[in-house]
């Protein structure tokens, strides 16, 4: 059964890296803190157990918003307005019930005083019934259906996911292997402003570090034996983006010639003292604990937090196992088989180390091994049986 946490809910409706950084830092873990953009994707979260409704005025009009028949509905929470000089107390809706307005940026401790004691004082909305939160729940996220899931989990990343591809700064994807990482570097990209330029993809644990820096940045004819001009994925994805995966196997030189990069948007390539501009997204990933990584000497603090502007994690399989039916239901859809509940349950038991990618290719598995339309327990195989 699907369930909701206890703590309570905060929607906050932004696009500013800032606020949302403020907002998490301030109030997370105590309060539950959702990130949303727009007065849709506001409508659909503000049912769930939502007792304070923070909107930045330097980021939306709530007056658009409240406009919108599927904007705000019936709300009985407290709003807070993030004020700014250019918005005025004319335009600020003191009409409205229970309203707050707080210039930004303020003091921390004065503003988490502020929500505390609202929270203190706020009526929780009705729970909606558990099939209709599902459903809103699973389409208040556009552009992101191939990550697929219900929970609560799922739906905190594809929202920051989405927050994300609206801005336009470096992201760094955390997880473990097989969470879909690349899925999600990918979808970022084609959720941006920067969808109908290139996507190159470089998994720097695979790419030799003489190859990766000529991969990335260009070669020069003649720059060291048998060498070819090359113009490196900074020049060919000019106004798009660059995904590099395993980001932790980056050698410390090549670490440093990123860094620079990143800084100025210029390089040089193999072989050549001309300077190059280009402007590219830049995406990484990384399934290692960075800050170990860094303690050990094995990869750059500066880098880490040039990286790390806006991180996402990704959650793991076993976080999230009531979206496991939806997956295998939508990988069996492709194959043309259905599942019995017996076989369903064994999948929903297994711990999945692998993640999506593990259950995907079991399923694959089980789809080779059965000859008939029902895929039935003694068709799966688990890696723990295998091994």
């Amino acid at each position: 059964m699907y369930t909701f946490p206890v703590r309570t809910q905060i929607v906050v409706v932004t696009h500013r890296h800032e606020v949302i950084r403020f907002c998490q830092h301030t109030l997370e873990p105590d309060f539950r803190v959702l990130i949303v953009s727009n007065s849709t994707e506001c409508a659909e979260v503000l049912s769930f157990f939502t007792a304070i409704l923070i909107v930045d005025c330097n980021s939306c009009d709530y007056d658009i918003m409240h406009a919108d028949k599927r904007g705000i509905p019936a709300f009985n929470g407290t709003i807070i307005f993030l004020t700014h000089n250019s918005y005025t107390e004319q335009r600020t809706p003191h009409r409205l019930p229970r309203t707050i307005s707080i210039p930004f940026p303020c003091d921390i401790d004065l503003f988490r005083h502020i929500i505390e004691r609202t929270v203190s004082t706020t009526q929780h909305p009705v729970q909606l019934p558990i099939a209709e939160n599902k459903r809103r729940y699973y389409k208040s996220i556009s552009g992101f259906e191939e990550f697929i899931g219900t929970s609560e989990a799922m739906y905190t990343m594809k929202n920051m996911l989405t927050v994300a591809a609206a801005q336009d700064m470096t992201i760094l994807l955390l997880g473990e292997s097989g969470t879909g990482k690349s899925v999600a570097a990918r979808m970022i990209h084609e959720n941006s402003r920067r969808k109908e330029k290139k996507f190159l993809r470089i998994n720097m644990a695979t790419v030799p570090e003489h190859f990766a820096e000529s991969q990335l940045f260009g070669t020069e004819r003649g720059a060291y034996t048998d060498a070819v001009k090359r113009a490196g994925f900074f020049v060919e994805a000019d106004g798009g983006t660059i995904f590099m995966d395993e980001i932790a196997e980056m050698s410390l030189r090549l670490q440093a010639k990123l860094l620079t990069v990143l800084d100025t948007k210029s390089f040089y390539s193999v072989g050549s003292d001309k300077e190059k501009k280009s402007d590219v997204r830049i995406i990484c990933a990384s399934n290692a604990n960075l800050p170990e990584y860094i303690k050990a000497g094995k990869f750059r603090k500066d880098l880490y937090y040039r990286i790390a502007t806006f991180p996402v994690r990704l959650p793991p399989l076993r976080h999230h196992r009531e979206d496991i039916k939806a997956i295998v239901y939508s990988l069996l859809e492709t194959n043309k088989k259905q599942i019995s509940a017996e076989a369903l349950k064994k999948l929903e038991a297994y711990n999945w180390p692998g993640n999506v990618r593990e259950l995907k290719n079991c399923i694959e598995r089980s789809c080779a091994l059965c000859p008939d339309p029902m895929i039935l327990p003694e068709h799966i195989f688990i890696e723990e049986e295998i091994v």
